[in-house]
């Protein structure tokens, strides 16, 4: 997974993460001294972040981006009063 990761194939070694109960044995077996668990995890992360993504909330980007939905921070209930 470290070799996948370190040559760019970061979907591939995610789907190989998938797997891993991060018991982190494979910590001491790692020449390079890498954390191989928290490199899976962040590869996971990343492939979800890059895929996974509501529709409406990419509708919404989209509307944003396109001025048809402008963001008011002065709309009444856009600034909450903090709570201290």
């Amino acid at each position: 997974m470290v070799n996948l990761s370190a040559a760019g194939e970061a979907f591939t070694a995610a789907a190989l993460f998938d797997q891993c109960v991060m018991c982190n044995l494979c910590v001491a077996a790692c020449p390079e001294h890498i954390d191989p668990a928290h490199l899976g995890q962040f590869v996971r992360r990343m492939a979800a972040s890059l895929t996974l993504r509501p529709a409406d909330l990419i509708r919404r980007l989209r509307e944003i981006e396109q001025g048809r939905q402008p963001i008011d921070p002065d709309a009444p209930g856009a600034n909450p009063p903090v709570q201290s």
